[in-house]
């Protein structure tokens, strides 16, 4: 099985190695591991950063595409959410109808983060205090949570680099069949 490897460790220092440790556990139990900055993007880097942009968005794309099954880092990045680009790449998975397991290394919840966020940092949702947070008792908002094949996986050390969660949704894959990859089939004109 293919598996595309979302989530923040993109803009880490040490990406490439992170990227490397997914790909060996996703090795260890029989499948390929997709990482982002594993894409062909083929930019020249006298383009403007716009087109950059482009070639990876559609590099990117280009990866998911070919997976049978996404797993996310859904630890919280930047705020109280899951870093934004890697929420597109679960609803984009979940889109194609293919299997998205994700994890957190958190047990606050997404109403006790924003909650602290807006309190702790003195932040109003667009100088609107008075709107509601969501209360579902989810690790995210309800449209990720309710988007994942099985429930978050939690593993609470608030490091966001722990794997132990990914790991754990690695192994939960053994019960699903891979649904045909589009990367199988020839198409009249390849």
């Amino acid at each position: 099985m293919k598996i595309y490897l979302a989530g923040p460790e993109v803009f880490f220092p040490n990406a490439e190695e992170l990227g490397r440790l997914k790909k060996e556990i996703c090795k260890q139990y029989g499948h390929e591991g997709l990482f982002p900055l594993d894409a062909q993007v083929k930019s020249d880097p006298d383009q403007s950063k716009h087109t950059i942009a482009d070639d990876i968005f559609l590099a990117n794309e280009e990866l998911m595409w070919y997976s049978n099954a996404t797993i996310a880092n859904l630890s919280p990045y930047r705020g109280p959410s899951a870093d934004a680009g890697t929420i597109w790449e679960v609803g984009c998975t979940y889109g194609d109808d293919k299997t998205v397991l994700g994890y957190t290394n958190t047990l606050y919840d997404f109403e006790d983060r924003s909650h602290w966020y807006v309190q702790e940092k003195k932040r109003t949702t667009y100088n609107y205090p008075d709107t509601e947070i969501e209360d579902f008792g989810l690790q995210d908002n309800l449209m990720i949570d309710c988007s994942l094949t099985k429930p978050t996986i939690l593993t609470p050390t608030n490091d966001i680099l722990d794997l132990r969660g990914f790991r754990k949704c690695v192994e939960l894959l053994e019960e699903f069949k891979p649904i045909l990859n589009p990367a199988d089939f020839h198409f009249i004109g390849d």
